[in-house]
């Protein structure tokens, strides 16, 4: 949480009834902001770095590469483009779709 306090997206509040809030609306916050603060950029694959000579290449490293690369970027998308808002829609709506468990 703290992360997300320095990164302006949570605020701190102290003492018997602290926590956290959101600093912004639901609406302003993209899941991406909130990841890339946690972990760093969004990504599947591994970064890889430069090919040395002492690593093994294989037929169709270059076109996973590439594969990977294009996966990564859409999920990024993905996740630049949806909310919290939208994840707090989503979960209402999947709560209102639940049978009643009437089990005594």
């Amino acid at each position: 949480m703290n992360e997300l306090r320095h990164a302006g997206l949570a605020r701190s509040h102290r003492g018997n009834v602290g926590g956290y809030t959101l600093a912004l609306p639901p609406k302003q916050i993209a899941v991406a902001d909130v990841v890339e603060v946690i972990q760093g950029p969004i990504s599947l694959a591994a970064a890889r770095g430069s090919k040395s000579s002492a690593s093994k290449y294989f037929c169709g490293d270059s076109a996973f590469e590439s594969l990977w690369k294009s996966v990564d970027e859409s999920m990024a998308q993905v996740c630049r483009e949806t909310t919290l808002a939208d994840l707090i829609k989503w979960e209402r709506a999947s709560e209102q779709t639940l049978v009643p468990d009437y089990v005594i």
